[in-house]
């Protein structure tokens, strides 16, 4: 009895200390089938490779099930602890598995969450203050007083590229007492490179010299385009420059992997992150413009430094929904 009571305990503490042994299990999940973007959503990977050693990580991808079946499936066959979200459009869906699965946690990326339940956390980016700086930046250096935004779907994240992108370029417009045309489009799909030609080639032929594009791998035919025409194009989430030395006037950054890797430490050390959000904008180096690439010349780069200042310092608020931006104009029009 006592012998078997012995082995009893030994096999008791020998799985309290395979369990304390696991490593965490964090998922990285999309909706639309491909994590390896070369853009935001590869971030969002890099941003998790300093915890490689300290936890068990993998991706999760499916286009062929409805994204809250891939996330279930994701759930109940790998068991993790973490859960990173990186498509918006499917916030409704976390929020849902959030109030199912109380022992997950779920961070969503580019979204502020309203009330968000205790293991749920939104990640978002003031994209608009640095987009804000990139239209100043576009309508400066237009020649033709005609500058153009090409969008992937019109979801809130990418609408906000947009404000604060329009706003700008008409500011710099007010200030130098010259009209600014905006040309706006959306090539509904982030997965399209052939649409974003296209669509470049489309708004390049209304006037445009310079471009704006926010719509992931249908930016890579944007991109291409502007080397076709030598025109300029202005890349997004990371420093595109090496895509086209010549034609990228500069970058919009998103800070992804730091804020990533920011929120990952926080959750590995035990600290609180449920039931709150995370917001990164130009004061805490969340966005940016890239480093200048040489494209952009001295007195220009200055006068951007002074506007970025501004926007930290609350001087100027560049808007960040329709609302915002419609006052925006009327204010600056008034």
């Amino acid at each position: 009895m006592k012998k078997w009571l012995v082995c009893l305990l030994v096999g008791v503490l020998f799985c309290f200390a395979g369990c304390s042994n696991r490593k965490p299990v964090i998922a990285v999940i999309d909706s639309q089938g491909d994590l390896l973007d070369g853009a935001f959503k590869e971030q969002v990977l890099h941003g998790l490779d300093p915890f490689e050693e300290r936890a068990e990580i993998f991706r999760a991808s499916d286009s062929s099930m409805s994204f809250s079946k891939a996330l279930r499936k994701a759930i109940s066959t790998r068991n993790p602890d973490l859960v990173w979200g990186v498509d918006s459009n499917s916030a409704k869906v976390f929020q849902a598995e959030a109030a199912s699965s109380p022992s997950v946690n779920f961070i969503v990326m580019d979204v502020l969450f309203e009330e968000p339940a205790s293991n749920l956390t939104g990640v978002s980016f003031r994209s608009w203050e640095a987009s804000f700086l990139a239209g100043y930046l576009a309508a400066k250096t237009s020649r033709t007083g005609c500058v153009g935004f090409i969008g992937g779907e019109e979801i809130t994240a990418v609408k906000q590229f947009e404000y604060g992108y329009c706003a700008g370029a008409l500011y710099a417009g007010k200030l130098d007492e010259k009209e600014i045309t905006l040309e706006v489009a959306y090539t509904s799909t982030f997965l399209s490179p052939e649409n974003g030609r296209m669509t470049a080639e489309e708004l390049y032929g209304k006037g445009c010299d310079v471009l704006f594009q926010v719509c992931g791998q249908s930016g890579t035919g944007v991109i291409q385009e502007a080397i076709n025409q030598n025109r300029w194009v202005i890349g997004v989430d990371t420093d595109q420059t090496a895509l086209a030395p010549n034609n990228m006037l500069t970058s919009v950054i998103k800070e992804t992997d730091i804020a990533v890797q920011d929120v990952t430490e926080r959750f590995l050390t035990k600290e609180e992150i449920g039931g709150q959000n995370f917001v990164y904008g130009l004061e805490n180096g969340g966005v940016s413009l890239a480093p200048n690439n040489g494209n952009i010349p001295a007195e220009l780069e200055k006068e951007l430094d002074e506007l970025r200042q501004r926007i930290i310092n609350q001087e100027l608020t560049p808007p960040s929904s329709q609302a915002t931006y419609d006052s925006f104009v009327r204010v600056l029009n008034s």
